[in-house]
C-alpha cells in the first residue's frame, strides 16, 4: 500500500490595520498615458493587484495543532512490503481483498469506490480518478462516457438488485446540491440548510419520477454528513444518520477564539443550560438519528437513537442490507476530550447499534455495545465486512485503522461482529505510521479486475 502525507493546512486571518495602507502605493504609475498596454502586461498588472490585496487583507499561517500527532504528514514507502507482524490468527474465510483508507491530500482525499470492475478515488469537489490496485497510478478522470460534468459525491450507492451506482454532484449553479439514497421504490434527496433557526427538509422521489413528483417534509434544522441506510417500512420511509446541528466546515470563523470555539463545539451541552448557544455549544456532537417520513400523511417523527453519553460518526455496515431495514450498523465513537484541544476528530472505540433492541433501563434509546480501545490510541476508516456464506445480518467482521499515539504504531485490527466487545481475533502491525483520513473501503478481490 503506498499512503499519501497530507497536505498542510492553513489558517487566514484578517488584518484590518493593513487594510488602511493603501494598495496602490503597491503598483508603479504607468510611465504614458493612453499607450496601448500589451494583453500578458494587463495580466501581470492585475496579478500584482491580486496579491496585494490579498497580503494586505490576510495574513497566513500554518495551523500546527492540526499538523500533530497521527494528523501529521508522512513519508510514502515507495514500494510492496510483505508484513508478517501479526497478532492472533486472521480467519481462513476472510475474504481476500484490498483494504484502503484515504489520508486529507488531493482532489480525491475524501473515499474509494469500486464500479464495474474498477477502483475509483473521489471527493466532493471533482470528478473521480480511476486508479490502478496493483500500483496505485492514477489512469484520469472519469466523467461517466461525457455524460457528466459536475463534481461527484464520495458516497455513492448501489442499487442492491440492479447493480446501479446512485451518485449526486453539488456545484455553484442549479441544481446547487442533491443526495441521493436508494431505497426500494424510492429514491431519498436531502436539502440541508445552514441558516440558523431555520428548518431543514427531506424530498422523496418515486426511483423512475422526476422533480414533479418529489414529496416534501419539512424536519428540524440539521447538518447530516453521514447516513446510516433508509428503507420502506409500510407507508414510512425510514431515514437514519449520524445527526449534529452544525459543522467542522469551514469551521469557526477569524473573529472566534478557536479554542474555546471547539471546546464548546465538541462536547455536549443541554439546551437548558445558561447561555446556551446553537451555533456553538454541541454543534459537532453528532449522534445516531432517525426520520420517519409518511408518505400518506405527509408527516414526520425524527429522535434521536442514543443518549448523549457519546458522539459517533462515519457508520458502516452490512451492504446487502443497503435500501433495506436493517437490524445493524456500527459507528466510530469520538473522545470529545481530545478532539476539543485538536481541533479534528479523534476517535477512541467502535460501537454497534442493535436497532430492534432497547437499551438496558432506557426504553427510548437503542442498545448499544462497545470496542473500547486502550488509553491514547485511535480509530480511523471503521468498515464491515460480511462473512462468505454468512446467514445472518451480522455474521461478519469489523476492519478498521488503529494508531497508538505513545507507541507510534499503526495495526489494523479484525474484530468479529458477534463478539464485539472482546479482543480483535488479529491485530496486524503496519511497516510503518498512517495518518488519521476520513473513509475507508474494502473491496473483495474478485470485484475488480
Amino acid at each position: 500500500m503506498q499512503w499519501v502525507p497530507a497536505a498542510p493546512i492553513f489558517s487566514m486571518k484578517s488584518s484590518s490595520s493593513s487594510l488602511s495602507q493603501p494598495i496602490s502605493k503597491k503598483l508603479k504609475k504607468p510611465e504614458q498615458v493612453g499607450k496601448k498596454i500589451p494583453f500578458e502586461s494587463l495580466k501581470a498588472v492585475f496579478a500584482t493587484l491580486v496579491n496585494a490585496f490579498v497580503n494586505s487583507a490576510f495574513k497566513f499561517g500554518e495551523n500546527h495543532t492540526i499538523l500533530q500527532g497521527n494528523f501529521a504528514p508522512v513519508d510514502e514507502i515507495g514500494e510492496a512490503v510483505v508484513i508478517s507482524n501479526i497478532e492472533g490468527q486472521i480467519p481462513m474465510d476472510f475474504p481476500e481483498g484490498i483494504r484502503f483508507g484515504k489520508t486529507n491530500k488531493d482532489n480525491g482525499n475524501t473515499s474509494i469506490f469500486q464500479h464495474g470492475k474498477k477502483v475509483y478515488t473521489v471527493a466532493e469537489d471533482h470528478l473521480p480518478y480511476e486508479i490502478n490496485i496493483a500500483n496505485l497510478d492514477t489512469y484520469g478522470s472519469w466523467d461517466i462516457n461525457g455524460t457528466w460534468n459536475r463534481p461527484f459525491t464520495s458516497h455513492p450507492k448501489v442499487a442492491p438488485q440492479t447493480g446501479e451506482l446512485i451518485i449526486m454532484g453539488s456545484d455553484v449553479k442549479k441544481p446547487y446540491y442533491v443526495l441521493g439514497v436508494i431505497s426500494g421504490k424510492y429514491i431519498i434527496l436531502t436539502f440541508i440548510h445552514f441558516e440558523k433557526d431555520k428548518e431543514s427538509r427531506i424530498g422523496v422521489m418515486a426511483r423512475y419520477g422526476d422533480a414533479e413528483s418529489i414529496i416534501w417534509f419539512q424536519v428540524q434544522n440539521h447538518c447530516t454528513f453521514h447516513l446510516i441506510n433508509s428503507f420502506e417500512d409500510g407507508d414510512e420511509v425510514v431515514v437514519r444518520g449520524c445527526r449534529t446541528t452544525g459543522s467542522f466546515i469551514p469551521g469557526p470563523s477569524y473573529k472566534t477564539d478557536e479554542y474555546q470555539w471547539y471546546q464548546r463545539a465538541y462536547r455536549y451541552t443541554s439546551i437548558e443550560s445558561e447561555g446556551f448557544d446553537p451555533s456553538v455549544d454541541s454543534a459537532i456532537f453528532p449522534r445516531p438519528y432517525e426520520w420517519r417520513l409518511n408518505l400518506k400523511t405527509q408527516k414526520v417523527t425524527e429522535a434521536f437513537l442514543t443518549g448523549t453519553e457519546y458522539a459517533m460518526d462515519f457508520p458502516t455496515m452490512n451492504s446487502n442490507f443497503l435500501g433495506y431495514k436493517n437490524k445493524y450498523a456500527y459507528t466510530q465513537v469520538l473522545d470529545s476530550a481530545v478532539s476539543s484541544k485538536s481541533g479534528m476528530p479523534n476517535f477512541k472505540m467502535f460501537a454497534k447499534l442493535s436497532f430492534d433492541e432497547k437499551e438496558k433501563g432506557n426504553g427510548q434509546f437503542i442498545k448499544e455495545e462497545y470496542h473500547r480501545l486502550e488509553e491514547g490510541t485511535f480509530c480511523s476508516g471503521l468498515q464491515f465486512v460480511g462473512k462468505p456464506g454468512g446467514v445472518d445480518e451480522d455474521d461478519g467482521w469489523l476492519v478498521c485503522y488503529v494508531h497508538d499515539e505513545r507507541r507510534n504504531v499503526s495495526q489494523v485490527y479484525l474484530v468479529d461482529a458477534r463478539k464485539f466487545s472482546e479482543e480483535p481475533i488479529a491485530k496486524i502491525t503496519l511497516p510503518q505510521r498512517v495518518p488519521c483520513g476520513f473513509h475507508a473501503s474494502f473491496i473483495p478481490k474478485d470485484s475488480f479486475s
